[in-house]
């Protein structure tokens, strides 16, 4: 007989069947590549050789137990700081200081009149500031005047829009 090595796989096969079928070990139809065929036929060979117990089946690949994920760890957020309504707002709901806040002050000392953009400009960003940034305040006031019970208008465009506080009456 040639050497294990130079089998090929269906000779390994036939060959390891013809050894293992007095030891009433189940046949293989094929092994799952070349190396594990000559160890399979090797280890048959050999157990013969030394008594040892015979080899019952093919081995199927070894079923690694899941290793149960603990749990993860959550790690606690500092909390943030909440900001209590009444405490920081001024009657409209806006926070003290920002820059709606600034435009409702000088919209409140102008109740009913309007007042020119430029002044307004000037009254939230201080000297220096341009219109642009501020149509998003303007929107802003806009749409929380409701809650202090008024309304902001604008009329105009562009430099010379002018904006109205006017409170609705109950």
């Amino acid at each position: 007989m040639r050497s294990i090595y130079d089998l090929t796989s269906s000779e390994l096969v036939e060959q390891y069947n013809l050894a293992t079928e007095q030891m009433g070990i189940k046949p293989v139809n094929k092994f799952k590549d070349l190396k594990t065929g000559q160890a399979r036929l090797f280890a048959v060979i050999k157990s013969e050789e030394v008594n040892l117990p015979a080899l019952e089946k093919e081995k199927a690949a070894p079923v690694k137990a899941k290793k149960e994920k603990a749990a993860p760890v959550k790690k606690e957020k500092a909390a943030k700081p909440t900001k209590e309504k009444g405490e920081n707002n001024d009657e409209f709901g806006v926070r003290l200081g920002s820059n709606r806040n600034k435009l409702f002050d000088l919209l409140k000392k102008h109740i009913g009149k309007p007042v020119a953009v430029a002044k307004a400009v000037e009254a939230v960003y201080g000297k220096g500031g341009s219109l642009g940034p501020l149509a998003g305040v303007i929107k802003g006031c806009e749409l929380t005047a409701p809650h202090g019970g008024a309304t902001v208008t604008k009329d105009g465009k562009g430099e010379k829009m002018t904006l109205t506080l006017m409170y609705q009456a109950k």
